[in-house]
């Protein structure tokens, strides 16, 4: 079979992989493949953003899961994400109903583990599926685990490195971040306050049970009114789209700390309207527990003495492994960490940046690895 002929299929249920998948895409288009996209969700709204033609949308239930395998039963090759539950019955209905499809799962996040739920799904959906591309070059090589202590059962025989790690959004909020003083002279206004030269550190949510149960609280623990005076400091709370279809349990705990937390030398806490590029474009530092877009942060302009995981303990993720993230546990270590930045806030760290890269498995050759694994299965 001529490559010219093939058709690929992507599956994303998930913002986070839908942005490669939408690059791929795009790649592949070029090459003279035939690509059809599916997506659902927060998925559906990053094609939406990044303008990607011809998107079919779909809902989360099983009739729907047989319908899309049905339909891909022609396809040469079909890609998923792996995060979400629906993948699971997706590749095993796949395998049933299209058995000449070639199928394959995306691991986008580049840490062997993923606390929440991501990596106990994804186990799930590997066992079903017959190879996984990696995001992260690295993960090919190396144990990947569906809980803490237990590896993932998947040979590297069924494994393919690529090495690739979206740039292009950051690159576009390090272009915006230059009329930063615009958008905080807007921020304020919007939300009637006198700008008195206060820190706005934005925080990325999560959508997991980790995240609502442990990190969450660490950091409202953290911002709990003690001796310390937290008042210069603004918290956009950037809520994760899943966390508002779900219900917005965040919020609730955020209502709860504001009612017993009262205290002028208090953070104040807005909920952020604005999208994630835009507030990633008005930040002066972010703050996180565990999240896919980590390396956007850096790519994106943002100091790494800016850059706090905050939670109940340290997460050994690609930033923090790489010297572009301080850990905080602790208010003590949170307001140490906002002197640093005092002191360091213009200040870039090359090391840091290359290290980061070199975690992320990055190559410059992923188009041809990704192009060059289609034509082996194609032939």
């Amino acid at each position: 079979m001529s490559i010219l002929s093939t058709i690929i299929v992507f599956i994303a249920c998930h913002g986070g992989p839908a942005d490669h998948f939408a690059t791929f895409a795009e790649s592949l288009s070029t090459k003279g493949e035939s690509v059809e996209i599916y997506a659902t969700g927060a998925a559906l709204a990053k094609f939406e953003e990044r303008k990607t033609p011809g998107v079919i949308p779909f809902s989360l239930d099983e009739t729907e899961s047989v319908k899309i395998a049905e339909q891909c039963e022609k396809a040469d090759v079909v890609i998923t994400d792996l995060g979400h539950e629906f993948d699971i019955s997706l590749q095993k209905n796949l395998k049933e109903r299209a058995p000449k499809t070639l199928r394959y799962a995306y691991y986008d996040n580049p840490e062997p583990f993923v606390p929440g739920g991501y990596s106990s799904v994804a186990a799930q959906v590997i066992a079903s599926t017959q190879k996984v591309l990696f995001a992260n070059a690295h993960l090919a090589n190396l144990p990947i685990y569906e809980r803490e202590g237990k590896e993932i059962d998947l040979p590297f025989t069924q494994r393919v490195a690529l090495g690739f790690y979206p740039t292009m959004q950051a690159e576009r909020i390090a272009a915006r971040r230059e009329s930063k003083s615009d958008l905080r002279a807007q921020f304020f206004a919007e939300h009637r306050l006198q700008d008195r030269g206060e820190k706005i550190l934005l925080y990325l949510g999560g959508n997991n049970s980790v995240y609502f149960q442990e990190a969450l609280p660490a950091l409202l623990s953290c911002l709990m009114p003690h001796e310390e005076d937290l008042s210069n400091v603004i918290i956009l709370f950037q809520q994760h789209p899943g966390a508002k279809l779900a219900g917005n349990r965040d919020v609730e705990q955020i209502n709860a700390w504001e009612e017993v937390s009262s205290n002028r030398k208090k953070s104040r806490i807005i909920i952020s309207q604005s999208s994630t590029e835009t507030a990633l474009c008005l930040a002066d530092c972010v703050a996180y527990y565990q999240t896919s877009m980590g390396p956007a942060i850096v790519f994106s302009g943002i100091a790494p003495s800016c850059i706090l995981q905050i939670g109940h303990r340290r997460y050994e993720d690609v930033l923090v492994n790489s010297g572009c993230a301080t850990v905080v546990t602790t208010q003590k270590a949170l307001v140490s960490a906002f002197e640093v930045m005092d002191q360091e806030m213009v200040r870039d760290d090359m090391g840091a940046f290359m290290a980061l890269k070199n975690s992320l498995g990055m190559r410059e050759d992923w188009q041809e690895l990704l192009k060059q694994e289609l034509i082996n299965l194609s032939e």
